[in-house]
């Protein structure tokens, strides 16, 4: 659910459902219309979102880390005597921080541009051509993992070398074999041709079986009150535009929104001139509406379900989230009349069947959990009052005819096969997702392609990963910190002024109780036997995958939740994913080999011998401000303003003892949210209370981390601040930090140095649950006593919320 997201670009695959949503902008821009494979359920996509973003955290500084040298030798080490520092080592880490700030600026009037601002002019403000955004700290390591795996790829593995050739073959050869295919042709016949209620369900339930998306999403998920088993969930979807309902309810009072909407509305317009110009000698379907009738189908359809949606702020509270029915009230809740069934089976049970869960879910009492029953109560209506006995193809601007519904079901079928159609698609694709993120020129094709595989076969591409990039060594380090970390929260809640002691022993039980996944699972247990994918077939190749995924969700309705062995399947994401999540449900952190690569931990090799048998530098305080930062913030995620509302178990019940507590814990989340509130770039103002979540985990990561550091290492490292303060005097050039203290939160503030197009910016402000880079900086360290300590920030300066007090939580 929750992740180190950062906002920055990156990675590739995911969930897709709307680019912007679940997409890193910069990699790949048909990741507008892939077809959403890796199928988790509604938590689990939750935790997919934005996922990208954190990583950002988790590879400190690039610059810092590629120029960290290797250790010492052997022999200079003796020489020096184990106790002493080798202060050249701390010197190399300050050459690789300095230019990336700006010591022009006052670090108590813009602390954001202090760290970064020197970059910031190098990179002249905006990403590469290709990329909607660059972020320093994570693209070093994003790309090398890239390059890496296309490595892997090129070297003939079965299926996930011809995935990735089916993906990388002539957009010609592509699309002349999908326009071909009896599978694609089909499938555009069914979604034209239905004439009855009856039919209408089937033909959803199909192309929710290939992955295709319409309407409304459904899937396992663990149960919020007893997430010891799975159970069914149907949730709220069908939205292509973007997630957000404002988009769709509320744009009159905003002009981007506006703008967006009617750019949108020409964007699908094109989709169906492009589908009419494909040659007749193809078997295609003939679409009886004009384009233009179609997009106002699809505007008329989905504005009618983002009315009945919750908004992303509702979305993030649990308490909105669980409406369970046995299946009888299911279907007497969400009646639609079918007048031609012989088997006297409803609307969902015809649905549930075809989807291969209805037996376990009538023979086996699974609970329905309904996440908004108002979106499924409109749309049983919407489904009820279809009149089949108007078959003129007629459209009717006030009412939802069939037409609208199989122009609508056309759209979403065309949109996510973009990939395996004509160079006119493609560029069509790439032009929308120019209008969201301002990105010029389309990135490399191969870049694509290695997300292609990430998304379809990502074990197995994952497994080859893992055995030649990760080892015990790195393991180990990451369960040190993590340790120090907890030692670090752990502090914090026996300090708590506002906490009673029973809520204090509860808050360090559960923190106790955090499990944690490190690289990658001890069981393979996802392996594609039954995949096909086909040489030269790039879209039946994929829809097998997708249906793969598809049946191994809907297999886990009614089973119980695997918390004992470390299988794939159990994991939010695959191992070379750079990246790193907390799942409520589960009440675990993971952190995939991925993120535990060189040259983030060279870092701690050096003189000194450590745990792990490697030998440590004294320059530790940086790799506390980076992924020690990250590992801070997925802690805390367990008690922001949604993770808090998970007991130890995983299970949604409160484990908070007494109601003034609560009311005290509300009133600082208050104060986080107003004062993100205050911030706005890009004529856009952050929504505090979206980003909540996401800027409690910053503030309570980043303290966390800094006292993490100075308890563990601070002393033990014997690093004097009067040697830090000769060595930045030595490098020259003004500005000269003076403690290691100081070190910490420039090395913090450097996780987040990024530079993005405005459009892309945009749009992260109105869907996204993270802040900016600028903002997650500023943020944190305005309402951090130790940052107004470290840098001798007076009330009066704009780095010091006067209510910072107010704001503490953890």
């Amino acid at each position: 659910m929750s992740n180190v997201e950062t906002m920055s670009s990156g990675g590739s695959g995911g969930d897709v459902d709307s680019f912007i949503e679940d997409v890193e902008l910069g990699d790949a821009f048909e990741g507008a219309t892939f077809t959403p494979i890796k199928k988790k359920s509604f938590w689990q996509n939750k935790i997919a979102v934005g996922l990208v973003a954190v990583l950002a955290v988790l590879i400190i500084a690039v610059g810092i880390i590629l120029t960290v040298k290797a250790a010492s030798s052997e022999e200079n080490h003796s020489a020096q005597g184990d106790d002493e520092v080798d202060y050249t080592q701390v010197k190399t880490l300050i050459q690789a921080m300095k230019p990336i700030m700006d010591t022009t600026q006052d670090p108590c009037n813009n602390f954001y541009l202090y760290s970064c601002g020197g970059w910031i002019k190098q990179q002249n403000s905006t990403p590469p051509s290709d990329q909607a955004t660059f972020s320093l700290s994570f693209n070093s390591i994003r790309d090398r993992n890239l390059m890496l795996l296309n490595q892997t790829l090129l070297q003939n593995w079965p299926k996930v070398s011809t995935m990735y050739q089916n993906c990388m073959a002539p957009t010609s050869n592509i699309s002349s074999t999908t326009l071909s295919d009896p599978s694609f042709i089909n499938l555009l016949h069914s979604v034209t041709h239905f004439n009855s209620t009856l039919h209408l369900i089937q033909i959803i339930s199909n192309i929710h079986k290939l992955g295709f998306p319409s309407f409304f999403n459904f899937g396992s998920e663990p149960d919020l009150k007893n997430s010891s088993v799975y159970i069914a969930g149907f949730a709220q979807g069908g939205l292509s535009l973007s997630t957000n309902r404002d988009y769709y309810v509320n744009y009159r009072n905003s002009s981007l929104l506006s703008n967006r909407r009617a750019l949108f509305i020409k964007h699908v317009t094109k989709y169906f001139e492009l589908y009419n110009q494909i040659p007749s000698s193809n078997q295609l379907p003939k679409l009886v509406s004009t384009p233009t009738q179609s997009a106002q189908s699809v505007m008329k359809i989905e504005t009618f379900l983002a009315n009945a949606s919750y908004s992303l702020v509702q979305l993030r509270n649990p308490d909105y989230l669980y409406h369970p029915f046995t299946l009888s009230q299911f279907l007497s809740s969400f009646n639609v009349s079918i007048s031609n069934d012989s088997n006297n089976n409803s609307f969902w049970e015809h649905y549930l069947s075809e989807l291969s869960a209805l037996d376990t879910i009538r023979n086996h009492s699974v609970t329905i959990n309904v996440v908004n029953p108002h979106f499924y109560r409109n749309l049983s209506i919407l489904f009820s009052n279809l009149d089949f006995d108007r078959q003129d193809g007629a459209t009717d601007e006030n009412i939802i005819t069939v037409q609208d519904v199989k122009n609508y079901l056309f759209w979403n079928v065309l949109r996510t096969s973009t990939p395996f159609l004509s160079e006119a698609f493609r560029n069509e694709s790439f032009l929308w997702t120019k209008v969201l993120t301002g990105v010029d020129t389309i990135p490399p094709r191969w870049k694509t392609c290695v997300g292609v595989v990430q998304n379809t076969l990502g074990w197995f591409l994952g497994h080859l990963y893992t055995l030649s990039y990760f080892n015990q060594a790195q393991k180990t380090r990451v369960e040190n910190l993590i340790t120090n970390l907890r030692s670090a929260l752990h502090h914090s809640f026996d300090h708590s002024s506002w906490m009673d002691t029973s809520t204090k022993l509860a808050a360090i039980n559960k923190l106790e109780g955090i499990a944690q996944k490190i690289g990658f699972p001890d069981q393979w247990d996802v392996l594609y036997e039954s995949v096909e994918i086909l040489p030269g077939n790039y879209f039946k190749s994929y829809q097998n995958a997708a249906e793969y995924a598809v049946q191994n969700d809907i297999k886990r309705i009614g089973t119980i939740v695997n918390r004992k062995d470390n299988r794939a399947s159990d994991w939010g994401m695959t191992p070379e994913v750079v990246n790193a999540y907390y799942d409520p449900t589960r009440n675990e952190i993971a952190f995939p080999a991925g993120i535990l690569q060189p040259p983030f931990y060279r870092s701690i090799e050096g003189s000194g011998p450590n745990n792990d048998g490697q030998k440590t530098k004294h320059t530790s305080v940086v790799n506390y401000a980076g992924i020690g930062s990250v590992i801070g913030h997925e802690l805390t995620h367990a008690f922001d303003d949604e993770g808090s509302k998970f007991d130890i178990n995983g299970n949604s019940i409160s484990w908070w003892n007494d109601t003034k507590v609560v009311e005290a814990f509300n009133l600082k989340a208050d104060c986080v949210s107003d004062w993100y509130s205050t911030y706005s770039s890009a004529n856009v103002s952050l929504n505090g209370r979206l980003t909540l979540g996401e800027n409690i985990a910053d503030m309570g990561g980043a303290k966390n981390a800094y006292y993490a550091w100075r308890d563990n290492e601070r002393e033990k490292e014997g690093v004097k601040d009067e040697e830090i303060e000769r060595l930045w005097n030595e490098v020259g050039g003004g500005g000269d930090l003076k403690t290691l203290e100081q070190m910490f939160w420039v090395g913090y503030g450097q996780n987040w140095c990024v530079v993005q197009k405005e459009d892309y910016l945009r749009s992260l402000m109105l869907t996204n649950p993270h802040s900016p880079g600028e903002f997650r900086v500023n943020g944190v360290v305005s309402n951090s006593e130790e940052f107004h300590k470290a840098f001798g920030c007076k009330s009066t300066d704009r780095m010091f919320n006067k209510d910072w007090e107010k704001c503490q939580i953890w």
